[in-house]
């Protein structure tokens, strides 16, 4: 279990580990997420959160949704989980990459509050915040500036971060849409084009239970 003492390391090495619990919860209802998506006529499709707890007694939620009929075998499936700090709660995206260590993304207290206060505008808690965020933004599209700094875009705002360790990296403030200015604006427009692409790609690849999310390395245009 996450206690707050943990370094960054050891968090890392509890959200890994429970990433395959929280795929094993996830399947045993695909049948039921087949059937509805199969009957649906109006997409996207996305279903009720699910709130688990992991054998380790940490905590995730498990978000599926489905873009069109054809996601029906292989939905979009995003695992967050969230623990708290003396600062708040944290979230944490976990995925596997294509070499299959997982990876990472961290979302301190203080995202939550600026999203809350630039894009929802409303009082709500920080949990319901999470589930919000993630339901819509899950996709990602990520650049480094200078070290490892970077910046990008998700469907409802931009974002900016740091890389922490090989496999783990923080998102530490959100910024609105309606606040871009300048080449921001042209710069967001880029990302979210290529937000789209990733969308259109599940369609012809296996995503299973693999956020679209693409970090494009500095000065080089590649994705990791």
């Amino acid at each position: 279990m996450i206690v707050p003492a943990m370094s960054v390391t050891e968090i890392y090495k509890e959200l890994a580990r429970d990433y395959d619990y929280c795929v094993s919860r996830i399947q045993r209802d695909m049948n039921q997420y087949r059937r509805a998506i199969i009957k649906s006529s109006k997409f996207p499709m996305c279903f009720k959160p699910i709130d688990y707890v992991a054998p380790s007694r940490n905590h995730f939620i498990i978000l599926v949704e489905a873009k069109s009929k054809r996601d029906a075998s292989d939905p979009f499936i995003t695992f967050v989980g969230y623990y708290l700090r003396p600062e708040g709660i944290y979230a944490a995206m976990a995925f596997p990459t294509s070499g299959g260590e997982k990876r990472i993304f961290l979302y301190p207290p203080h995202f939550f509050e600026r999203y809350k206060e630039r894009y929802l505008k409303e009082e709500v808690t920080t949990l319901d915040s999470i589930k919000t965020y993630f339901k819509i933004n899950s996709a990602n599209i990520l650049e480094f500036t200078e070290g490892d700094k970077f910046r990008g875009s998700c469907n409802q705002g931009f974002v900016f971060g740091e890389k922490l360790l090989t496999n783990v990296f923080i998102i530490k403030t959100f910024v609105s849409n309606e606040m871009l200015k300048g080449e921001q604006i042209k710069l967001n427009a880029r990302f979210i084009n290529h937000i789209g692409e990733l969308n259109d790609m599940k369609t012809t690849q296996n995503y299973s239970i693999n956020p679209y999310l693409s970090i494009i390395a500095k000065n080089s245009g590649m994705c990791l």
